[in-house]
């Protein structure tokens, strides 16, 4: 590393998670034939993005929600 830059991933964790609210959501689903019956789960929509940090002044990998990327949207960022 040079003398005058800073690195950002020193003392960031390389993976963090932000999961926004999230759960597995599990429900019973009937056919047209209502004595069938079987067992319907549905997980969150995590990705993992770069998201820019104005703080470290770096892009920093998480693993978002898509709740979660909106939320961040909403707020202006992550900062």
């Amino acid at each position: 590393m040079h003398s005058g830059q800073q690195g950002c991933h020193e003392s960031v964790p390389s993976v963090v998670s932000l999961l926004a609210d999230t759960s597995s959501l599990a429900i019973w689903s009937a056919n047209m034939v209502v004595t069938r019956k079987s067992r319907r789960s549905w997980k969150p929509n995590v990705q993992e993005k770069r998201l820019f940090s104005y703080i470290f002044n770096c892009h920093i990998r998480v693993k978002v929600t898509t709740h979660a990327l909106r939320c961040i949207d909403k707020a202006g960022g992550i900062d």
